[in-house]
């Protein structure tokens, strides 16, 4: 019988595995806040906003304005981060939510709808994001500037 040499030693090359061939991941499209959950966001603020407006109209909302204030704005804060929105990736969402933040604790000015305004604007700063549209680019291309 022939000595035979091992399967491996009549080839100079080292042994390889074969190579899949791994697919393109495709960028899919991310959508933070679906429509159906920005109309939520908005409704709640506007309630809020409505409620701060008719305690300020019986005199009560000097004392309670501040404290609803601070207990939406943080619920508005945890609701966000839920759906993976940050303010500080962007200057415009932080100055939105914290501009109405800050309007909403001072009394007198408890009966303006900012919480709405503030909310509105992050909401459709966001969904601009996701899209990848013109504004997105602008904003991504002037954030480091500002």
């Amino acid at each position: 019988m022939d000595e035979t040499t091992p399967q491996n030693q009549n080839t100079r090359e080292p042994l390889r595995r074969p190579v899949r061939q791994i697919p393109e991941q495709q960028t899919e499209k991310r959508e933070r806040i679906k429509k159906w959950m920005a109309v939520c966001l908005i409704t709640v603020a506007v309630c809020v906003d409505l409620a701060q407006a008719l305690l300020t109209a019986v005199a009560i909302g000097a004392v309670l304005g501040p404290v609803i204030s601070a207990v939406a704005w943080f619920g508005f804060w945890v609701w966000f981060m839920i759906l993976g929105v940050s303010f500080v990736s962007n200057p415009k969402k932080l100055l939105s939510m914290g501009g109405a933040g800050i309007i909403e604790i001072i009394p007198v000015f408890g009966a303006l709808p900012a919480f709405t305004a503030g909310v509105a604007a992050t909401v459709f700063i966001t969904m601009a994001e996701d899209k990848g549209g013109i504004i997105s680019k602008a904003a991504g291309a002037l954030q480091g500037k500002i």
